[in-house]
């Protein structure tokens, strides 16, 4: 796995892609480049080792363009031998030749390569979700959503808790041909907060109605345990769910003290 960053805009590229490096930078990567596009010629700095020190050889040798992609490498890339084979570089041993573009030919030609290594973090945190998990360094930041305001914030990994929510990012196979892209249409879900007058309200009216629970839910279109979590007021509403209990029991909707 490694991390890729590219930048088109108005800012200046090289601290954008640096930036970029350094937060996807982690389970101990290997090098570091940047390549920039200026006035349709390729400029490209990369360098073994920390970022630390393509920032060095930015700093020696400065580029800037108008389009930029940076690159770090962890130890199981895969990278392609001018051989035609294709290993981890972790297992990659001195004297080899891999493929690798000429900015001034555009073309991949084999190049003579070589090994470093550099200490990895002595711990890494496992984060795990209901459906995935991540392993990173303490230090990597986390997309999350903040409660208050519902926004995106970051954290660094070591400062997670287990009521955060993360943003991960989704898998999508892509397609061997060019496809049209389409979008499914989605509706959104509202949810209500019931106030301790309006549930007890809603259990009088069950009550006063002359129907058990099961009839009010099969009229409502909920199921039974729906229903119960509405009059336990152990958690917000859906709306459709609630809206069809007002109805059986003849209430207005929504009711009093709910948003």
């Amino acid at each position: 796995m490694c991390g890729i960053i590219g930048y088109i805009g108005d800012k200046p590229v090289v601290p954008v892609l640096l930036d970029g490096l350094n937060r996807l930078a982690y389970r101990g990567y290997d090098s570091a480049g940047v390549a920039l596009v200026k006035d349709g010629e390729m400029l490209v700095r990369r360098r073994p080792g920390k970022i630390q020190e393509l920032e060095k050889a930015l700093l020696a040798d400065p580029i800037d363009g108008e389009i930029g992609l940076g690159h770090c490498l962890t130890p199981d890339t895969l990278i392609q031998l001018a051989d035609g084979r294709v290993v981890p570089i972790v297992e990659l041993q001195d004297d080899f030749e891999v493929l690798a573009l000429n900015p001034a030919t555009m073309q991949l030609e084999a190049r003579k390569a070589r090994v470093f290594r550099h200490r990895a973090p002595e711990k890494l945190i496992e984060l795990r979700t209901a459906s995935t998990s991540v392993t990173c360094t303490a230090e990597h930041r986390m997309f999350v959503i903040d409660p208050a305001t519902g926004a995106l914030v970051e954290k660094f990994a070591r400062d997670l808790k287990t009521v955060d929510v993360m943003l991960l990012a989704k898998r999508i196979p892509a397609p061997k041909h060019p496809q049209s892209i389409t979008f499914a249409s989605a509706s959104p879900r509202r949810y209500w907060s019931l106030s301790d007058t309006a549930s007890t309200s809603l259990r009088q009216a069950v009550a006063g109605s002359g129907l058990t629970k099961t009839l009010v839910a099969e009229r409502a279109g909920i199921s039974f345990s729906a229903l119960e979590h509405i009059l336990k007021n152990d958690r917000n509403a859906r709306e459709e769910y609630l809206q069809g209990v007002c109805e059986t029991l003849q209430l207005d909707f929504p009711p009093a003290e709910a948003k």
